[in-house]
């Protein structure tokens, strides 16, 4: 693949919170497990965290309000984040959308005048050259604009309200391939989402990537999983999520031989400059 002018949507996913110190899916639900009794704990701490939201819900052990207000004092407590891997994306045109399946305002806090954000509740109108951010479970600071249950999900893939939203998505995985960063293959509840909202794409459908440091005999040992490699055709790219960028370009032959023999820590410096000149 030699298109100099490439570019891929990325989706960053509960894994990627690792790379950047924000607070992941398992430290919220350890902070909702903290007033439980074990045997509850026990009985569902296998759950995606939307799926044990409804389950709080469903047994009134938590309201949606004092799950928001957890939540927001977990993200509260952190000020300071790793935001290196954010910089080098935004040096570079590797990739024009962003999409999250995670809860943080990192980008919204640090890069607001880099991207134009869309969630199920708002879609932007800017037309310029910003990198496009969707926020698929909206925005935790707005109690009535956040998905968390699994009720909430079914609700913003079912109502007509919501159709803008999923419909200007599916045009991103339209345009150019996708690559997700730190997917827990274990999380069946964005399974489905991401089934949702690929299925009615049909033949127009862009090449999804996972990039995985795991083997693919591994992750195809789950039947959920290897159902949806196949129905989509999705590839693997292996790598660590250190040597992230580097990796990318070298899979896509978006950097030269002699610039592959760069040390990764000396590349990581210079990839933006890379990408410049191959244009």
């Amino acid at each position: 693949m030699q298109d100099t002018n490439i570019n891929f949507n990325l989706f960053i996913a509960e894994e990627f919170c690792k790379l950047i110190s924000s607070p992941s899916n398992q430290i919220i639900t350890k902070d909702l497990f903290s007033t439980t009794n074990k045997d509850f704990v026990v009985l569902n701490n296998s759950l995606a965290l939307p799926e044990l939201t409804q389950k709080f819900l469903d047994d009134i052990i938590y309201d949606k309000k004092e799950i928001v207000e957890r939540i927001s004092k977990i993200f509260s407590s952190r000020s300071r984040y790793n935001l290196s891997f954010y910089k080098k994306l935004f040096e570079n045109d590797l990739f024009a959308t962003i999409i999250s399946s995670n809860y943080d305002y990192v980008l919204e806090d640090n890069f607001s005048n880099q991207i134009k954000k869309n969630t199920p509740f708002y879609l932007s109108n800017d037309e310029s050259a910003k990198k496009s951010f969707y926020k698929i479970y909206g925005d935790f600071k707005d109690r009535e604009q956040f998905i968390i249950s699994t009720q909430d999900i079914k609700r913003v893939k079912l109502l007509g309200f919501y159709t803008d939203f999923w419909n200007r998505l599916r045009e991103e995985f339209k345009k150019r391939p996708t690559i997700f960063l730190g997917f827990n293959m274990n999380d069946k509840v964005l399974l489905d989402i991401l089934d949702f909202t690929l299925s009615k794409i049909g033949k127009g459908l862009k090449e999804i990537y996972i990039y995985t440091n795991q083997t693919s005999d591994k992750i195809l040992v789950d039947n959920d999983i290897a159902s949806f490699v196949k129905k989509y055709s999705v590839k693997f790219i292996s790598g660590e999520n250190e040597e992230f960028f580097q990796t990318v370009l070298k899979k896509f032959n978006l950097i030269s031989e002699q610039e592959e023999d760069i040390k990764v820590g000396d590349a990581d410096q210079n990839y933006a400059w890379i990408m410049r000149t191959k244009k």
